[in-house]
């Protein structure tokens, strides 16, 4: 069974696909680079963790994720904006998704512009999920 965390990231992913711009092109991630053929495009990163004991029987874990938008036209960031706030409404309402958190927290974005053939850009957006395991089992909610 996976780590919550990786649970959470996965369903993230799931809900996103066909929720925004995006369509089908939501990764959980990506080691190969997005191409313009594949925008508008979204990647689910795990961008750390900290954990800390609340019971003897109960960690609290606050994950940090990174959507990265991924977009080419002009203005960029006015189709980043469509897809980010696409994006944000569906992981707020996803039901399953509030099932597995206690708290989900949207804490910046980052653009960034790139020169290409058309204007390109990511807008990277960072949301902190916090969670409960039970601290013997770290795929397990607490007892």
């Amino acid at each position: 069974m996976p780590a919550l965390r990786e649970t959470i990231l996965a369903r993230m992913a799931a809900a996103l696909v066909a929720a925004t711009p995006a369509g089908s092109n939501v990764y959980r991630s990506r080691e190969v680079s997005i191409t313009k053929q594949m925008v508008p495009a979204i990647t689910v990163l795990f961008d750390g963790e900290d954990s800390q004991r609340i019971g003897h029987f109960t960690l609290r874990h606050q994950l940090t994720v990174l959507c990265a938008i991924f977009v080419r036209g002009d203005p960029w960031d006015q189709l980043a904006a469509t897809v980010d706030e696409a994006m944000h409404r569906t992981l707020l309402a996803d039901e399953t998704l509030r099932q597995l958190v206690t708290d989900i927290v949207r804490t910046g974005a980052d653009p960034e512009a790139e020169e290409a053939d058309r204007t390109a850009g990511t807008l990277s957006v960072r949301y902190r999920i916090d969670y409960l395991t039970s601290a013997s089992d770290i795929a397990a909610l607490p007892q």
